[in-house]
Parts: C-alpha cells; sequence; structure tokens
C-alpha cells in the first residue's frame, strides 16, 4: 500500500528476492491495499523489496525479511584479542545465533594449517577456544556454526596480528592555558611500527571522553577541538590504537582555565608548520600566513 500525496493511482514493483519479480501491476487507488502471493520452493532468507510509480515518477526500495523453512545459523560473533605474541595462547570466543533456537556447534579454521571443530551448545551462548601460533604474522581467524538439523551458516572472519607492536605515545599540541568557554584546538599524533593507520582515544578531564576517532596515517596529525565550561585544572589525556587495537600508553598534558585574566596566545598551525616545514610550506604560501611568502 501506498499512499499518494495528489491522490494518484500508483502501480507496485515487487522483487521476490529469488530471482523472480512481478514487473509492474496494474494501477490502483492511492491507499488501496494490493495483494500479491508468492510461493518460494527452497529454504532460505529472503529479502522482498517493492517500490511504487504513479504517473510522474517512481519511488525508491522498501525491504521485508522473510525466512522460509528451517535457517542456518548466523555467522558466529568472535572477540578476543587482535595481537599477541608467537608462542602465546590466547583465548577467544565465538557466539551464533539460530532463528529456531537449536543448539550449534562450531567450526574454526585458526589460519595457520589448525582447525577445532566444537560439541553442539546452546545457541547464541558463548563458548571459548584458545589457540597459539608458532610465526609471527597476519592471520584470519574463521568460524562458522551448524545447527542440529545440519544447516551450516556463513563463515566469520577475524583478522589478528601475532607480533604485532603497539603505536608510539602520542604528542599532545595545543594550548595550556585558557578561558572557559572558548574553544582550543588540539593536534595529536604518533607513528606506528607497521605503518598502520591510526585512530585516537581522547579524554578530556572533563567527563567527555572520545573514542576511535580518525583513522589517520601513521605520523599523520589528527586535530580536535574540545571547549572547557568551567576554570579548573584539566588533564587531557590521549593514546593511540593501531589496526589491530593494540593502544598505546596514555600521554597526559594539563590545561589550567582561568575565570578571567590569563590565557593562551597557542597557535597550533604555526606548530605543525614547525614541524613539518615542507609539507605545509606551499599552503603557507596559499593562504598568505607569515611574511615572506610571495
Amino acid at each position: 500500500m501506498s499512499d499518494d500525496p495528489e491522490g494518484d493511482d500508483v502501480s507496485y514493483y515487487v522483487d521476490w528476492g529469488d530471482g523472480t519479480n512481478t514487473g509492474w501491476t496494474d494501477f490502483y487507488p492511492s491507499g488501496q491495499e494490493v495483494y500479491l502471493k508468492k510461493t518460494y520452493n527452497e529454504e532460505g532468507a529472503y529479502y522482498i523489496r517493492a517500490r511504487c510509480k504513479d504517473s510522474w515518477g517512481t519511488t525508491g526500495w522498501v525491504e521485508h525479511l522473510i525466512r522460509i523453512g528451517n535457517q542456518a545459523p548466523d555467522p558466529p560473533v568472535i572477540t578476543g584479542d587482535r595481537y599477541g605474541n608467537a608462542g602465546q595462547e590466547i583465548t577467544y570466543t565465538f557466539s551464533s545465533f539460530d532463528y529456531e533456537s537449536q543448539d550449534v556447534k562450531y567450526y574454526i579454521d585458526w589460519g595457520d594449517g589448525n582447525t577445532d571443530e566444537t560439541g553442539f551448545y546452546t545457541h547464541n551462548t558463548p563458548i571459548e577456544r584458545s589457540h597459539s601460533w608458532a610465526v609471527e604474522g597476519e592471520y584470519d581467524i574463521k568460524a562458522r556454526a551448524e545447527d542440529t538439523t545440519g544447516r551450516i551458516g556463513e563463515w566469520s572472519i577475524y583478522p589478528i596480528r601475532i607480533g604485532d607492536q603497539p603505536p608510539d605515545n602520542p604528542s599532545i599540541y595545543g594550548a595550556v592555558q585558557g578561558k572557559p568557554g572558548v574553544e582550543y584546538e588540539y593536534g595529536f599524533v604518533s607513528t606506528d611500527p607497521e605503518n598502520d593507520n591510526l585512530t585516537f582515544d581522547i579524554n578530556w578531564g572533563d567527563g567527555l571522553i572520545e573514542t576511535d576517532l580518525g583513522p589517520v596515517q601513521s605520523g599523520e596529525f589528527f586535530t580536535r577541538s574540545h571547549t572547557w565550561d568551567n576554570p579548573d585544572t584539566y588533564t587531557i589525556k590521549v593514546r593511540a590504537n593501531d589496526n589491530y587495537n593494540y593502544s598505546s600508553t596514555w600521554t597526559e598534558q594539563k590545561i589550567i582555565v582561568y575565570t578571567k585574566g590569563k590565557s593562551s596566545n597557542f597557535n597550533l598551525l604555526n606548530v605543525l608548520f614547525e614541524r613539518f616545514p615542507r609539507a605545509f610550506v606551499a599552503f603557507k604560501y596559499f593562504i598568505n600566513i607569515g611574511e615572506g611568502y610571495k
């Protein structure tokens, strides 16, 4: 059913999700319910998609999920460390949801030629398995689940790195004094031994914690602004995370927020120019900052 704003008659097109469709139907009055029948010949989950048109144009698609017969379990959710050392035993959890609430068992491929097969467990209940890798490198842990009727779901993939190194401790560039209600911009930079892209977690010291900011390339500046509402001494904390969620230690910097009087004339852009003169000389020329750039 579709309501047309001008009350025009509408026609419907239905994609049944199994490779068949209705084509465009006859036109029906706006707001009238239209009933169509469909028989599915195979078990599975299907997305029915429908759209409609009047004499002026066509709408976008809407979807409806229908499950026919017994469904295979969902791809397992895998959790655990994404990094470790060669010879270190690491524990992972696996959990799969089954639409019919049947018990499930798991097939696990550790990515190094070793595999595990579990017994049956209550669906959607995490189970643990441990493994160690003899050689440093990048591995894909894969897992899938089977229900008690023999239906097997799709693989989940969980990348890890054995021998990963954490990012360097970040540096913080920004004001150390300020006023309440004034927005201050800070720069954060860290390098990663494997040259992974990095994200940052920032604790501004006033109750606001921001996580997974970025990503940026290793060694690239990340900027973020913040405002403190009340006079006090705050400790800004930041850490960097690589592609495998290996985190650096926290770097700290204090800022004293005064009620009035003192303030900071810190200029983050000048710090970037000083740290990366070649990378910013063209930009500095373009915006005509400073003297002598012509």
